[in-house]
C-alpha cells in the first residue's frame, strides 16, 4: 500500500498544474484540493512512524479537503455558495456536503454511498480525536455530537499504515474524477488504475473487518 500512495503523490504532482484539454472547463478549486491531498499524503509517507500527532491532523486535513474538491467538482455553484458559507459562518457540515455529493452521484438512498462511508471511515477506522481527548469537535464536522459508525471494530486504530490508507482511498477517488473533468482521461485511467490496485490490497483488511462484524451481528459494507 506504502508502493501505491508513493505512485499516487507522483501521478498527482506531475499533472495536477496540467492546463485542461481545449474546450474543457478549469476546475481550480479540486485541482487546489488535489495538491494538497498529495502534500499531505507526503507528509504522512515521511512521517515516524511514532508520530501519532501528524498522522492524526494530516487525516482531518484530508477529510476536509477531499470534500472541499469534490463539491466544487460536482455541485458547481452549489457547491461554491455551501464552501462560503462553511468558511465564513462554520455552517454546512462535511456530513450534509457528503449527502449531496452521494445524491449528485448516485441518487438518493436511505442507505450511505460512496462519499458518506468513505467521510465515516475517517472516524470508524482510525483515531482522529488527536490530544483533545474528547470528540467535541467533531461537531463541526458532522450533523450530530456521536461519531456514526458503520462498521464494528474494537476501537479506531492509530496505525500510521490505517491513517495512510484512508487517506489514500479518497485521494485517488477525487484525482480521478478530478482528471476526467480536465479531459486528462490518460491520467484519469492511471489514477483509477491506483485506486483498483488499493481496493486489491485491502481486500483482506475489509474482509477480516465484515467477519468480525458479522461475528458481533452488525456487518457494514466495504468502502465503494
Amino acid at each position: 500500500m506504502r508502493a501505491i500512495a508513493v505512485e499516487a503523490v507522483v501521478l498527482i504532482d506531475e499533472n495536477v498544474a496540467r492546463p485542461p484539454a481545449p474546450g474543457v472547463a478549469q476546475q481550480p478549486v479540486a485541482g487546489a484540493a488535489l495538491a494538497r491531498l498529495s502534500r499531505l499524503l507526503d507528509t504522512q509517507l515521511a512521517a515516524a512512524e511514532s508520530d501519532y500527532e501528524v498522522f492524526a491532523l494530516c487525516a482531518r486535513a484530508v477529510m476536509e479537503t477531499w470534500l472541499t474538491g469534490h463539491a466544487a467538482l460536482l455541485l458547481g455553484e452549489r457547491g461554491a455558495q455551501l464552501l462560503e458559507e462553511r468558511a465564513t459562518h462554520g455552517q454546512t457540515s462535511l456530513e450534509y456536503l457528503a449527502r449531496l455529493l452521494d445524491e449528485e452521484m448516485y441518487g438518493e438512498s436511505p442507505r450511505p454511498k460512496a462519499f458518506r462511508r468513505h467521510l465515516r471511515s475517517f472516524f470508524d477506522e482510525v483515531d482522529i480525536s488527536g490530544a483533545e481527548g474528547n470528540t467535541r469537535w467533531l461537531l463541526r464536522y458532522l450533523d450530530a455530537g456521536a461519531v456514526p459508525l458503520v462498521r464494528t471494530s474494537p476501537r479506531p486504530s492509530d496505525r500510521p499504515a490505517d491513517f495512510v490508507r484512508v487517506g489514500l482511498w479518497v485521494a485517488l477517488f477525487l484525482a480521478h474524477g478530478y482528471f476526467d473533468a480536465i479531459g486528462d482521461r490518460e491520467t484519469a485511467t492511471a489514477a483509477r488504475a491506483l485506486f483498483d490496485r488499493l481496493r486489491l490490497a485491502t481486500d483482506d483488511f475489509y474482509s477480516r473487518r465484515r467477519s468480525d462484524a458479522t461475528r458481533s451481528g452488525s456487518a457494514g459494507p466495504p468502502p465503494a
